[in-house]
């Protein structure tokens, strides 16, 4: 960038040079011969501040005659997303809204094994904890799972697209034994893995030992020992869902034959590198998660630390704030469950931010206002929302918008659901003005937890909309589940009826 007079530097270094940009004394890099920067601020020099994101510390330095307060040119742009955005955005949620019932349906079932707790689906009354746990669910620590199944649920994605096994059948009963001791020894170390603070997300075992020799001692063929392949040339890498071996082509029949159907063999020269795999999509988290229970989901903006985070517990609300970055989008999802018996008085709560997402995708604008509800649309420069650092820039088609709703009583409980939404054009059937309207379009799936819904608030309408979004869930995501996983989303999804009370 350095020929079209942009200069990387470290962030330490703006405080200092926003100083030597308003005395003219800031130099550039040499450009056609020549650098910039020096002399270039006059009197009539104008500094370009975007008051909705500049600090204090950095327009201090400044004189207020320097200063021109305008929105920056880039926010705009950035905001309306082009088709190919647009479709890696859709792409991530689905992946990330199966990670969120992988996580949904793990945890559930924990909190019955581990807490006594009725689960997702039931309401009995009463959970007894086990006395004796090896391992107790936190704030934290939950949260860690699913940043492991969001993880997981890339390699997943890689191994679909990738080739269909080569489907070597014709094994040796001895081999196939092997084979299986192998595999058993797969499903330990991933235990090992995902038991690690913070879970792993891969292990990657070369062919050399210690020391980078290819010539290796029998102790030492750990990438032999894990996979069974043979070959002096090869390196296997292991996630919570898949395992893969690279090796050249001197080696493909040879793995084919020693690999068995839990292995992808990647061939060198034709798959992608095993770096390149490994930075496929899941680039981490898009912000920390906010993982909450009881009271703490009261703050909205908690941040759980491991020496100090609430355990789980199935009589209280637990609400998890989550997202991830991935090479084809960014995600953001809230819901917000309770593992035990809910009280009415949580129900209507619950339905009331519900209901809030029901207005913005059918009639935005007659949005259902409940005392104490809090309700946010925003990602940025456009912003719906009562704050006052909201801005007046108007929605466009191909802009993307979070919608979150939530309540939330100090010291009790706190409630939010979050979805990303489309900004998109409108086919209505008038046109006032001929200026055209906008709607918004679902892309984020996670079920909502119907026992948290109280059907009595519900119309006719708005209990259609449930069943159908819980219809386009479970069609969309079940692809990328287990067969466990797959009836736990049946479940989740159960069309809800019209209440007769």
């Amino acid at each position: 960038m350095t020929e079209n007079g942009i200069d990387i530097k470290d962030y330490n270094m703006v405080q200092s040079d926003a100083s030597l940009l308003a005395s003219g004394q800031l130099k550039g890099s040499a450009v056609n011969g020549s650098s910039y920067g020096e002399n270039d601020m006059n009197e009539n020099s104008k500094v370009w501040i975007d008051s909705n994101s500049c600090c204090l510390a950095l327009y201090s330095k400044l004189d207020q005659d320097q200063v021109l307060m305008l929105q920056s040119p880039i926010a705009l742009p950035k905001a309306v997303k082009n088709p190919v955005e647009l479709d890696g955005l859709r792409k991530a949620h689905i992946r990330d809204g199966a990670a969120v019932v992988q996580y949904l349906a793990w945890l559930d079932n924990q909190m019955q094994e581990n807490y006594g707790a009725s689960g997702y689906f039931s309401e009995a009354k009463g959970s007894q904890k086990k006395q004796h746990m090896e391992v107790k669910l936190t704030e934290v620590s939950v949260s860690d799972k699913l940043e492991g199944f969001r993880a997981s649920k890339e390699a997943e994605e890689e191994a679909r697209r990738g080739c269909v096994a080569s489907g070597m059948e014709l094994r040796k009963r001895s081999a196939m034994a092997a084979a299986a001791a192998r595999d058993a020894l797969l499903d330990e170390l991933r235990a090992l893995m995902a038991a690690h603070s913070p879970p792993l997300h891969a292990l990657v075992v070369p062919s050399e030992d210690a020391h980078q020799s290819e010539y290796v001692s029998e102790r030492d063929k750990r990438r032999q020992f894990i996979s069974g392949f043979t070959g002096s040339a090869g390196l296997a890498l292991i996630t919570m869902k898949e395992a893969l071996l690279w090796t050249d082509g001197r080696y493909f029949l040879q793995a084919e034959q020693q690999l068995s159907d839990r292995w992808k063999l990647m061939r060198m020269g034709e798959d992608p590198p095993v770096e390149v795999w490994i930075a496929d999509h899941f680039k981490g988290l898009s912000f920390p998660t906010i993982s909450s229970v009881g009271p703490n989901a009261a703050v909205i903006h908690y941040s759980p630390e491991a020496s100090s985070c609430a355990e789980l517990d199935a009589d209280k609300i637990y609400l998890c704030d989550s997202g991830a970055q991935y090479l084809d989008g960014t995600t953001d999802i809230t819901r917000t469950v309770h593992f035990g018996k809910p009280s009415e008085h949580e129900k209507s709560c619950y339905t009331a931010a519900m209901l809030l997402i029901f207005s913005h995708e059918h009639h935005f604008g007659e949005a259902v206002w409940t005392i104490g509800m809090a309700q946010a649309m925003e990602l940025g420069p456009h912003l719906i929302s009562f704050r006052p650092s909201a801005r007046n820039v108007p929605l466009q088609a191909s802009m993307t918008v979070t919608d979150e709703p939530g309540y939330y009583e100090d010291g009790s409980f706190g409630i939010r659901l979050e979805n990303v939404l489309i900004v998109k054009e409108a086919n209505t059937k008038y046109n006032f003005g001929d200026k055209g309207y906008l709607a918004f379009e679902h892309i984020t799936w996670a079920p909502y937890q119907t026992k948290l819904i109280d059907t009595t608030l519900l119309t006719p309408v708005e209990i259609e909309w449930v069943n159908a979004y819980h219809a386009d869930c479970r069609k969309i995501l079940q692809p990328y589940l287990n067969e466990q996983e797959k009836e736990w989303l049946r479940k989740a999804t159960e069309p809800i009826a019209v209440s007769c009370c």
